[in-house]
């Protein structure tokens, strides 16, 4: 295995923090791989996360969810979207396999946008899912209250069912559209800052306790 081609969802800092470890893990263990990460997040996140070298390209291949702050949501916003990006998923996927003309990847994996898996079907490519849960789980409460949306569930689920296993993490909710999974332990990064260095860099007192609540870039509203 040469080439491997991530597609993470950019909804929040969660799905891009399991994947930068996986990423880190992997080009430290197996310096020839070669990597590309397409996903919406920011650069930044997996430049500081990732020390070795990977190829890194911004696509919109997941919509997440709609939200207007961290405890905010529009569900029928949130399934617009998403019908918009599954309307456009067939363009998607030819653009994709053409970009593999001229570097074909051994493996595809997902975290865990529906279409990386239709992609990686048109292309005949081994596909990876790695999650704790899925869209179709997510979405399909809303769908209840929006009928108009209903047809996006089987679609989710007839991309999920194209991958070759889930690599099911804790906690996780149903993912019974998934042919086969094998279950993971928990990813997680480790800081490599000392907790004096994060509480002089943040300003914080030593000797007083101190909770973090990460929202992956969403702010809790003025008033809070």
């Amino acid at each position: 295995m040469k080439n491997v081609v991530f597609y993470v969802s950019g909804h929040g800092f969660g799905h891009s923090s399991r994947m930068a470890e996986v990423i880190r893990v992997l080009l430290r263990d197996h310096p020839g791989i070669a990597v590309t990460v397409k996903t919406s997040a920011p650069e930044w996140f997996y430049r500081e996360s990732v020390p070795s070298p990977f190829r890194f390209l911004r696509r919109e291949c997941d919509s997440g969810v709609v939200q207007s702050d961290s405890l905010s949501l529009d569900a029928r916003a949130t399934l617009r979207h998403f019908a918009g990006l599954a309307g456009r998923s067939p363009a998607f996927v030819r653009a994709e396999l053409s970009s593999f003309r001229r570097r074909r990847p051994e493996l595809i994996v997902g975290d865990i946008p529906p279409v990386a898996f239709l992609v990686a079907a048109a292309a005949g490519i081994p596909s990876l899912a790695v999650a704790n849960f899925s869209w179709d789980w997510i979405y399909e409460p809303y769908a209840e209250r929006y009928p108009e949306f209903r047809g996006l569930i089987p679609f989710i689920r007839e991309a999920y069912g194209q991958s070759d296993c889930l690599l099911r993490l804790p906690f996780s909710g149903p993912m019974t559209a998934f042919k086969r999974a094998a279950d993971l332990p928990l990813i997680a990064r480790r800081s490599s800052l000392s907790r004096p260095r994060i509480r002089g860099i943040l300003g914080l007192p030593r000797a007083r306790k101190v909770v973090l609540l990460s929202f992956g870039g969403f702010w809790l509203g003025p008033e809070y």
